[in-house]
């Protein structure tokens, strides 16, 4: 697993999307209770909305053809949250992370990035990615590598969809607890165990 540290400036053209972004979480904040505390997580598309995340709208991608999203994270804890954005490439049989159980999803991330968030705060990261290696035998689709914002990676990547229909990118949110000295994919809110993670689906049917 890669572990991507980035600190860059945020697009101009998302600024008013963070803001009112930040704006909805904070009127949502006030009628919780006061002990309430979450985090939201979200992806957007390159115009910093939910409408257009493939080229030319198109799920069916292809060698080389580049992705650009943002992934962001709302902190509603109380107080500064370190957390890690781990990002999963499934097809539609491996496991899922399970919203019941709250348990993340057993495949293991291919990246992880970190932040320090502040509280109240929202952060938005550009995730720029194409699939770099991609192969075909008999009815499967293979993926075996990505380049994901510049860095070209193979590591937790053989994943094999059927005709390279229902691939999926998953992205988990784990947060770093002092008391264990590590990332879980859950917290505490009102006596009641809490996750969140987000998935995008996608095909590759021609590896040419």
């Amino acid at each position: 697993m890669k572990l991507l540290k980035r600190e860059g400036q945020m697009l101009m053209s998302l600024f008013i999307v963070i803001t009112l972004i930040t704006l909805s979480f904070t009127l949502a904040s006030l009628s919780q209770r006061p002990s309430d505390h979450f985090f939201a997580l979200f992806t957007l598309d390159k115009n910093g909305k939910t409408l257009n995340y493939y080229p030319n709208n198109d799920t069916d991608l292809r060698r080389g053809e580049e992705l650009n999203w943002y992934v962001g994270i709302y902190n509603h804890m109380g107080s500064i949250q370190y957390i890690a954005l781990r990002f999963k490439l499934l097809n539609e049989t491996l496991k899922s992370p399970d919203i019941t159980t709250n348990t993340p999803s057993p495949q293991s991330p291919f990246i992880e990035i970190r932040h320090v968030l502040l509280n109240n705060e929202t952060w938005i990261t550009p995730v720029d990615w194409s699939i770099a290696n991609a192969s075909s035998a008999h009815e499967d689709v293979r993926i075996t590598g990505v380049v994901f914002n510049s860095l070209y990676v193979t590591e937790n990547l053989d994943v094999s969809a059927k005709r390279g229909y229902n691939f999926r990118m998953v992205i988990e949110l784990w947060v770093y607890t002092p008391d264990d000295g590590q990332f879980l994919f859950t917290w505490m809110s009102s006596n009641q165990t809490n996750s969140v993670w987000n998935e995008l689906w996608f095909n590759m049917t021609k590896t040419s």
